[in-house]
């Protein structure tokens, strides 16, 4: 919302002064600690007020490209509609649920995955507007937590929900190539940092086992039948951050990149 006012005030200061006055009320409380704790009234005029806003700059293409230009103006709409995807998450979250402790508190709640497929689908929309903008220039790379790029229903040990690639997956077809990321060992992390060594029966733990430092393998490539393949099509547990994902790699992933040692993001220096 915060880029859209910043536009309007850009493209026609009198009317931005006006329409930022008609928003005052609204920025400070669309957050996700505050609006939660909103209610359903409150929370209606919320999405009215966004509804108008998208509405409005519809509306005033014309006139604001005009002023500005298409590129910026295209932008700014698209902030305005993150804006909509941002209050239907919100509108879906439970009241009781606290950002800070995460989705763990409502393990297993049949809402929250509702809630959280809002995100994933408006993750996979934002990229199919960026892939339609940019795809007369080339191929579009969208970097991600595998949790979200999978094309099969994730598994956890807490949710079960689909994930933005299963939504571009239905969109795209074989446009989109899935490239599933996994590791063998920490390097250099501190230790409460330190991930996991890998499970011996987990993805991690046979691709770490062939000892080969970096590689890509084109799942798409296994054979029609056989052990390979059948292997590759179950369920196996995958480290993440928040417990163990039951993963079956055909199904997510058209390939996997492995790299068996990962170190930490060196800290870039202060100015």
């Amino acid at each position: 919302m915060e880029s859209v006012l910043a536009f309007l005030d850009h493209a026609t200061p009198d009317f931005g002064r006006e329409f930022r006055k008609q928003y005052s009320d609204v920025i400070p409380i669309f957050r996700s600690d505050k609006y939660v704790k909103l209610t359903k009234a409150e929370k209606d005029a919320v999405t009215g007020k966004i509804a108008d806003m998208v509405a409005l700059m519809r509306r005033e293409r014309i006139p604001l490209t005009a002023a500005t230009s298409r590129d910026e103006y295209e932008w700014a709409l698209r902030q305005a509609v993150n804006a909509a995807q941002d209050d239907a998450f919100l509108r879906a979250v439970p009241s009781e649920f606290d950002f800070a402790k995460g989705p763990a508190q409502i393990s297993g709640e049949e809402r929250w995955s509702h809630t959280e497929e809002l995100r994933e689908l408006a993750m996979a929309d934002n990229l199919l507007w960026a892939q339609q903008r940019e795809s007369s220039r080339g191929k579009v790379l969208f970097f991600a937590h595998d949790a979200h790029v999978q094309t099969g229903v994730a598994m956890s040990s807490t949710l079960r929900s689909r994930a933005a690639g299963e939504y571009l997956r239905s969109a795209l077809d074989q446009d989109l190539v899935v490239i599933g990321t996994y590791f063998g060992h920490g390097l250099g992390f501190p230790a409460k940092d330190m991930p996991l060594p890998p499970d011996a029966v987990g993805v991690d733990g046979l691709l770490s086992s062939l000892s080969i430092p970096v590689f890509i393998m084109d799942l798409r490539e296994l054979p029609s039948s056989g052990i390979l393949r059948q292997w590759f099509e179950a369920a196996h547990g995958t480290r993440i951050l928040t417990g163990v994902n039951m993963v079956s790699p055909l199904e997510a992933y058209d390939a996997i990149l492995f790299i068996e040692t990962i170190t930490p993001t060196p800290a870039v220096p202060e100015p």
